[in-house]
């Protein structure tokens, strides 16, 4: 019984780490996976690519400049998603 609880706490300690700026995360997790002040998301669109940890503004666009929270162009042509002419932050246009 020991035992169990010792491999129990084990896990626990190793599920409870949060990433920084730039680094990877799961936006599934019901806690979040990030540092205070950056949120999980994904830098080229909802839901495409890699999720990442990245401070965004009180609308939720990113405004983060690391290079993790760029959006990818590969990334991007794989979600169908044209770079060049989709804006990428949902802002409204002049």
């Amino acid at each position: 019984m020991k035992r169990l609880l010792s491999i129990g706490m084990l896990l626990a300690l190793a599920g409870c780490g949060t990433n920084g700026e730039g680094e990877r995360c799961n936006p599934l997790r019901a806690t979040s996976d990030c540092d205070p002040g950056f949120s999980c998301v994904y830098p080229t669109g909802p839901s495409c690519g890699v999720s990442y940890c990245c401070a965004v503004d009180d609308s939720g666009n990113v405004t983060d400049k690391s290079p993790s929270c760029q959006p990818d162009p590969l990334s991007a042509a794989e979600c169908g998603l044209d770079l060049s002419t989709a804006p990428l932050d949902g802002g409204t246009t002049d």
